[in-house]
């Protein structure tokens, strides 16, 4: 007499039979959920256990399970993992989160003479610490497991990322002033620009360049040889220079002026050697040094934007409010 099997059949919806055909032809999904969406489908049209192992390559046991949670739980939890699967951690997030608030603290803090940790270094001072803080779990942690505690909570100790503390309180009014300009320019592009106005400039200056000569000259790249061009490592110092240059926010025309550092402060011309700057016209005060006022560090003459309301009189022309 034929075996029959006890098991019960399994009901599938149409809804949920169409989701399990997408899931069974899924190439995205895990492996593992594809394998028991084709186990369900063949289950559903009347396979028997040992038929689906042999079709799918897999051993009777998974099959079995697949089929149990399903029957037991539903279709889409049988495709899960239970929870409690696997090995149980070892590190509790007490510990983790103790590794990770050592992360956050400078080693000069803790007695160390480096600036900043290494995965080596922390693990190092947590095996050694760790038991007096109450993680004896900790006393075989390994570099490994330091880099996967820090990339979990997205701590990256060895780095310095560099930023830009404000220290202005009027820092907004005085930053609204300043691109408001830009703005205006901006506006006068589309509407038409003032019948007095000549040009917007923009300078900034960048002190102390070293001005180098070489010694010897320069060789070519060869093919095969040598990919880069040759440079001889000695060469001759003449001091530094200062670049003074600026932009027409107006046209987009870049000038620039370089000077020596000692004479840039008793320079009178703009870049280029163009026009002079002046304080007179003070009708357009309101265009005024608030760029100097926002970045104090800047001490070159040319750094606040001008703007220039004329080029006709005989006086000079570009003013600075």
């Amino acid at each position: 007499m034929p075996f029959v099997s006890q098991r019960p059949k399994l009901k599938l919806t149409e809804e949920e039979r169409a989701w399990l055909q997408r899931l069974s032809r899924s190439r995205s999904e895990a492996a593992g959920r594809v394998q028991r969406a084709k186990i369900l489908l063949r289950y559903h049209s009347g396979d028997t256990v040992s038929a689906i192992a042999a079709a799918l390559r897999t051993n009777r046991p998974r099959v079995e399970r697949s089929i149990a949670k399903a029957l037991e739980l539903g279709v889409r939890s049988a495709l899960q993992d239970l929870p409690g699967r696997g090995r149980r951690p070892t590190l509790s997030p007490e510990a983790r989160a103790w590794v990770v608030a050592l992360a956050c603290q400078k080693p000069q803090e803790l007695g160390y003479a480096q600036e900043l940790w290494t995965t080596r270094l922390l693990a190092k001072h947590v095996r050694k610490q760790g038991v007096a803080a109450g993680h004896p779990s900790l006393q075989r942690l390994a570099r490994g497991t330091v880099s996967k505690i820090l990339r979990a909570n997205a701590v990256q100790p060895h780095k310095i990322r560099y930023y830009l503390e404000q220290r202005d309180p009027v820092f907004e009014n005085k930053m609204k002033q300043v691109l408001h300009v830009y703005k205006q320019v901006e506006i006068w592009h589309k509407v038409g620009a003032p019948s007095e106005l000549t040009a917007v400039l923009s300078f900034d200056e960048k002190p102390r360049i070293q001005a180098l000569e070489n010694t010897a000259p320069d060789l070519p790249p060869v093919p095969g040889e040598h990919a880069a061009v040759g440079r001889d490592h000695e060469y001759i110092r003449h001091g530094t220079l200062s670049l003074l240059a600026g932009i027409d926010l107006w046209n987009g025309e870049v000038l620039g002026l370089v000077r020596d550092p000692t004479a840039v402060r008793s320079s009178s011309n703009s870049c280029a050697g163009r026009t002079p700057i002046t304080r007179r016209r003070p009708a357009f005060a309101w265009f005024s040094t608030i760029t100097r006022r926002i970045f104090p560090e800047r001490r070159g003459p040319f750094w606040p934007p001008y703007r220039i309301v004329s080029s006709s009189s005989s006086r000079p022309p570009m003013v600075r409010g």
